[in-house]
């Protein structure tokens, strides 16, 4: 009975479920919660741990896929100061012998699934919406220190405001402390980004729009500061 089974490699139950998945082929396997079938065992004990993710571990090099449900912390899904790989309760092994780990938050009908490790893969936000008959699933990807910088600068812009690149810099400086150099990368963060349009007058000035505006019509080789 589920109620005898602890994944240990002295339970019985557990030893028969790995001769069985070991004479099948690859499946996946649900661990449907860690505190369930980790019962005996400290949450909070690295070696306690170990010994559940080591078992988990030989399922997966068998060749199955093993997904693993866990619980968060008491104030997980409040606290904003809490990255996502340290969002789970107990020892810090979960996320060091995991080659995967995702946080699960739900608003509505909608599932944002961040990442707090992946082995193999980048660090994508994956959003899954629950529609009738279905669902949508779509992938972020958490903005760099570097585009939550140029957005901050583009904050200071207007929209049909027309800027030359002297005026930017000063406003920069005087708002966010930002240098020369650092408002002429962020600038480009923000062309690349489709969110500013920069282009070379007659004169052989710059003037920059906060995107409403067209670019069809600039050339590369005018956008050269």
């Amino acid at each position: 009975q589920r109620a005898d089974l602890s994944i240990s490699k002295d339970n019985p139950h557990w030893k028969a479920v790995k001769r069985l998945l070991n004479n099948i082929d690859r499946c996946l396997v649900i661990v449907d919660t860690l505190g369930s079938f980790s019962r005996g065992f400290d949450p909070n004990s690295d070696k306690d741990m170990r010994e559940i993710m080591s078992e988990l571990k030989e399922i997966r090099d068998m060749g199955h896929a093993v997904l693993v449900l866990h619980h968060t912390q008491k104030y997980a899904s409040v606290d904003d100061r809490l990255p996502a790989e340290l969002k789970y309760r107990g020892s810090g092994v979960v996320k060091a012998d995991a080659d995967g780990l995702f946080y699960v938050q739900r608003e509505g009908n909608t599932y944002l699934l961040q990442a707090g490790k992946l082995r193999f893969m980048g660090s994508p936000i994956v959003k899954i919406t629950l529609l009738e008959g279905g669902a949508k699933v779509e992938t972020q990807t958490p903005e760099s220190k570097e585009e939550r910088e140029a957005k901050k600068l583009l904050d200071l812009m207007e929209i049909g405001q027309e800027y030359t690149r002297k005026e930017i810099v000063e406003i920069a400086s005087l708002k966010l402390g930002f240098g020369r150099q650092k408002v002429d990368a962020l600038l480009k963060t923000l062309e690349g980004l489709g969110l500013i349009t920069i282009k070379k007058t007659s004169k052989g000035k710059f003037v920059i729009y906060r995107v409403e505006t067209k670019a069809e019509d600039i050339n590369d080789d005018d956008l050269q500061f």
